[in-house]
């Protein structure tokens, strides 16, 4: 059993998408954008397995599941929102605010025209894709095509710069969307919500604004994250 629960392929790729299957079967029938909750907790599941959601001390791996976390709510809130129009500053808001508290402890690391590019470039990307992917909530295929798609980039990316655990997490975005895309295939289409859109887009988008950090710094998580 231990075997099972350690191997990769099983935490980024069985349990979340089993896990989401379950959820969106039993969540789907309520309406709303319950639905879309369904992928966010087969993601859940392997955020538990990997790091058995222990928080502190921080690195940028627990950081990133605190933003997930915090993307949740703000999701919510969100799709109970009843004024649209100050969602994306809200999106924007949140946005450059989380990619900035992800990567401070790097700003020692840096200096000059780095400096600035980390402070710019990363909280500019995480904004563009939470406020962008505002406009699919309301749309199914749509919105579940592209979270999927970019987890699985962000994933190969991931793996390519032997960041396993990195790797592992945004693969895990990607097969806990699978069986929201299979369904839609089958069924009426469920509309995504800012539930799911938000979580899941800040993890890959914190992941991706993660890869590059500079060597020597604490925050740094390699192979699996020890």
């Amino acid at each position: 059993m231990d075997e099972l629960i350690n191997n990769p392929i099983y935490q980024s790729a069985l349990l979340p998408f089993v896990v989401s299957l379950v959820m969106v079967l039993l969540l789907r029938p309520h309406g709303w954008y319950w639905a879309g909750l369904a992928a966010v907790l087969g993601f859940a599941a392997t955020g538990y397995v990997l790091t058995g959601f222990e928080f502190f001390p921080l690195r940028s791996d627990r950081k990133i599941l605190l933003l997930g976390s915090g993307g949740i709510l703000l999701g919510l809130v969100l799709d109970l929102l009843p004024w649209r129009r100050i969602a994306p500053w809200l999106l924007f808001l949140a946005a450059v605010s989380a990619a900035l508290w992800l990567v401070w402890p790097r700003f020692r690391y840096v200096e000059g025209q780095e400096f600035w590019a980390l402070a710019i470039a990363g909280p500019a990307y995480v904004a563009w894709l939470l406020v962008s992917s505002e406009s699919l909530r309301n749309k199914s295929v749509q919105a579940d095509s592209v979270v999927f798609a970019l987890a699985l980039g962000t994933g190969i990316s991931a793996l390519l710069g032997a960041t396993a655990l990195y790797g592992q997490l945004a693969s895990a975005i990607a097969a806990a969307v699978g069986p929201r895309l299979l369904l839609q295939a089958v069924g009426k289409p469920v509309a995504a919500g800012s539930i799911m859109l938000v979580p899941l887009v800040t993890v890959c988008a914190s992941v991706f604004q993660s890869l590059n950090e500079p060597e020597g710094s604490d925050s740094k998580v390699l192979n699996g994250g020890g």
